[in-house]
């Protein structure tokens, strides 16, 4: 047999054995990426769908609360569109479970859809009860309510006549004093307080009945008291206008007092500062007392000397403004009930999103481990195929060697000088090119985790650059957004001392100026009727009517502070609601910001593991590089070397070359027939 022959059957039996290695390899590798694309479509999507999950809920309770700080009716179909995915998503993870078996899967997706149809249904009943409620101060019921608020001051501003009581009082007054003395100074005064009332009567607020018999008895005490004061010694005409000038006082104390109700503003701004307190707090002790307060006023009115018809009105006004405050309440507390319902159903979501999140996270794990394992099963079983080749290619050649050394053993033996340098140079070489060779390919294997590691860097470096940068926007705003709450807060709580501190004092100041001015009044009328009928004895008397009317000066002087305190308290009663409005706006913008910020950090945490394994992987991949071009370059020295030595031997053997070639070819150089040559 030819040694081409023997030669390439040995290389067929090589190259099989080779083929089947690497059958067994390509298949291990395409298990691999069928495993690796398994888990991508199943495991991968059920966490994307889980994470979408969770980030759509976030998009609907931010929507929420954008809602119920700013009652903007753009915010309730943000939630709707929100929900809507959350629960397509849902229904796509249901699938997903379902074609995986995962019974506890589907049914975790089911309780999410069923959970977030409650919150949304919650939602939208709150919504519309806002609606009913009213979205601003001027609409639904709070529209209606604060219109019928109005009314009742405006009815209950026509009892409070106290300052014409008074300034009725006044005139009295220096008409006595101006009877017992003829003095032109009572007289002087008895024209201002005159004046003085006329002027009042023009500008209060009672109403037009009441103001027109008062500004009639007015004009004809006018009239007589100029003439009473003007007469001479004339007594029966004196006489005559004196009496006129008390019968027109009678008809006007007489209005006064059909519409008088004392304390009435008093009890009104007691209903009206509970009725705050409730819209400022939702604490149901001001329900308890507005009702009281209403009361309150229903008891003096029944109690006062009005006119049944004005009882009747403001008990009318009292009626409509306590059912529409009923009817806020009762709002307010349907919107409590729906926002717990709501709230319910979102804290089940969150659980059961983390927990499908956690589950996605450890069946992607131990899918992971399932598909290493396989692989690395079918790697070993590669290198096993591998050896065996490789084996099988050393027995064959060590066979078809031994079947062609014998015949060449004639020339072997004229190779011996050079047998030993040439063996040397040929082993070097054999070893350099073995170590290039398994250098090239694991250089090979190690750029290609290289790019793949930068390419996966490159994009976690720029998602991270992005919401690093947007994480920084919203920080800044959220700080910014947080020092003005506090500000504005120290603002609401210095204004609400101040209103408690002004009431207070209020409240002693009015008690003292009922007492004194009550009091003083009957004192000056009792000492002037009593100075005047005492004559010359009375005139001690008229100096303790002199101290009295004093009394009624300082009376008069902290009513004055009384009006200047009500007018503070209420400009900072404004301000206090300015103030609250400017927190309520400033916690909103703190939330919304707040929670972007959070989902950006997560984002940012989950890419920077991601980016932190890609370093790995180049650094190690980098290493491996580098040790395999230093051994690279010296097997190339190497094989430089041994190429020289062998081609010094080049000379040596060609003449033996000759003989190896008629051996190939079957005929002996010196004309022998192969038969004759001894192959044992």
């Amino acid at each position: 047999m030819k040694i081409s022959t023997k030669i390439a059957g040995g290389f067929a039996l090589v190259s099989i054995v080779l083929l089947v290695a690497i059958g067994i390899y390509h298949t291990a590798l395409r298990n691999s990426v069928a495993g690796y694309e398994k888990l991508l479509a199943s495991e991968g999507t059920m966490k994307s769908y889980s994470a979408q999950i969770e980030i759509e809920m976030l998009l609907a309770r931010r929507g929420e609360k954008d809602f119920l700080i700013r009652k903007d009716m753009k915010y309730p179909e943000k939630v709707r569109n929100a929900i809507g995915k959350l629960t397509e998503n849902a229904k796509i993870l249901e699938e997903i479970d379902r074609k995986a078996g995962d019974e506890q899967g589907v049914l975790a997706a089911q309780d999410i859809v069923r959970y977030a149809n409650t919150y949304l249904a919650a939602f939208d009943s709150i919504v519309e009860a806002w609606q009913r409620r009213g979205l601003s101060h001027k609409s639904g019921l709070q529209g209606q309510f604060r219109d019928v608020a109005h009314n009742l001051a405006k009815a209950a501003h026509k009892h409070q006549v106290g300052d014409l009581y008074l300034a009725l009082l006044q005139v009295r007054r220096y008409e006595k004093d101006y009877e017992r003395t003829g003095s032109e100074k009572y007289q002087i005064k008895l024209t201002t307080a005159i004046d003085t009332l006329d002027g009042l009567l023009k500008k209060s607020g009672c109403s037009e009945e009441t103001r027109s018999a008062m500004e009639a008895a007015l004009a004809v005490y006018a009239e007589n008291a100029h003439k009473y004061m003007a007469a001479d010694g004339n007594k029966d005409a004196r006489d005559d206008m004196y009496e006129k000038m008390r019968s027109s006082a009678h008809d006007m104390e007489g209005a006064l007092t059909e519409v008088y109700v004392p304390d009435l503003g008093e009890l009104v701004l007691d209903i009206r500062k509970n009725e705050k307190d409730y819209l400022l707090r939702g604490d149901e002790k001001y329900i308890t007392s507005v009702h009281q307060s209403v009361s309150n006023v229903n008891q003096a009115l029944r109690t006062s000397g009005v006119l049944q018809e004005h009882i009747d009105d403001m008990e009318k006004n009292l009626k409509a403004y306590k059912e529409a405050f009923d009817a806020l309440v009762v709002e307010d507390q349907r919107i409590v009930t729906l926002t717990a319902t709501m709230r319910d159903a979102v804290h089940k979501i969150e659980p059961i999103a983390e927990e499908n999140l956690a589950r996605a996270d450890q069946n992607l794990a131990e899918a992971d481990q399932r598909t290493s394992a396989v692989a690395s099963q079918m790697a070993t079983l590669a290198m096993i195929a591998t050896g065996v080749a490789l084996l099988l290619a050393a027995i064959a050649a060590y066979f078809i060697t031994r079947s062609i050394t014998k015949p060449l053993n004639r020339i072997i033996s004229g190779l011996n000088e050079g047998a030993d340098q040439v063996n040397d140079a040929a082993a070097q070489v054999s070893g350099a090119s073995q170590r290039l060779a398994e250098g090239a390919s694991e250089q090979a294997s190690s750029l290609e985790e290289t790019s793949s590691a930068l390419e996966q860097m490159a994009a976690m470096t720029r998602t991270n650059a992005e919401n690093a940068k947007e994480a920084n926007n919203l920080s800044g705003q959220a700080r910014d957004a947080a020092q003005s709450g506090d500000r504005t807060m120290d603002r609401l709580n210095n204004a609400m001392s101040a209103i408690t501190d002004s009431s207070g004092q209020i409240s002693k100041i009015i008690k003292v100026i009922e007492e004194i001015a009550f009091q003083t009044n009957l004192l000056a009328l009792n000492a002037a009727v009593e100075a005047a009928r005492a004559g010359e004895h009375g005139k001690g008397f008229a100096v303790v009517a002199d101290e009295v009317r004093n009394l009624a000066q300082r009376a008069a002087q902290a009513a004055r502070e009384t009006t200047g305190l009500i007018e503070a308290s209420t400009t900072k009663a404004k301000e206090g609601t300015a103030v609250a409005d400017e927190v309520g706006q400033a916690l909103g913008a703190i939330v919304g910001d707040v929670t972007k910020v959070t989902d950006l950090i997560d984002g940012i945490t989950r890419a920077s593991e991601e980016q932190a394994q890609g370093v790995d992987q180049v650094n190690t991949a980098v290493s491996q590089m580098d040790r395999v071009t230093q051994q690279n370059a010296a097997g190339a020295e190497e094989s430089a070397s041994a190429a020289e030595e062998l081609s010094a031997q080049a000379q040596t053997v060609k003449g033996i070359v000759e003989e190896l070639s008629a051996l190939v070819s079957g005929t002996h150089p010196n004309g022998l027939a192969k038969n004759e040559l001894q192959f044992n």
